[in-house]
């Protein structure tokens, strides 16, 4: 996780956000691959914030055979029914002129998750912002394709 704040540290700083983590339960897959996912989401988080500045939470829970790393921010939300659209490659939900990107980073985070197994999934916080939420497997599960 460290890796990933010292990535986005000028980013950041630029933004004046705020960035809170929890620690975070062990998951089983590969380390570089699963902390660029959770780089990915913080960043979209600075990027896609509103008037405020960016404030994201990032925390970890154990739930039966899986870790679920949450990543919430205040940022600008994303529409329930464009929630599906987000993680296909190249979609953008706005002009390269209020953002830029190529649409590309959060599909990156869906094929990260699943080669590892398990799912990523996105909903709209109360209040403004979205949680987005990683499944991983957990040190006791059943290997399955893409686990490391």
């Amino acid at each position: 996780m460290g890796d990933a704040l010292d990535v986005l540290c000028v980013t950041i700083a630029e933004a004046d956000a705020t960035i809170d983590v929890e620690p975070l339960p062990l998951a089983r897959g590969d380390a570089r691959l699963l902390g660029l996912a959770i780089q990915n989401l913080i960043g979209n988080a600075v990027k896609f914030c509103g008037p405020e500045p960016p404030e994201v939470h990032v925390s970890g829970r154990t739930a039966c055979d899986r870790r679920v790393i949450e990543v919430a921010d205040n940022g600008i939300g994303v529409a329930p029914d464009q929630l599906q659209r987000i993680i296909q490659q190249f979609v953008r939900l706005h002009p390269r002129a209020v953002y830029e990107g190529t649409g590309l980073g959060r599909s990156i985070c869906q094929k990260i998750i699943a080669n590892h197994g398990r799912e990523i999934t996105a909903a709209p916080r109360p209040g403004g912002g979205t949680t987005f939420r990683l499944s991983l497997p957990t040190d006791a599960s059943p290997a399955r394709a893409g686990d490391a």
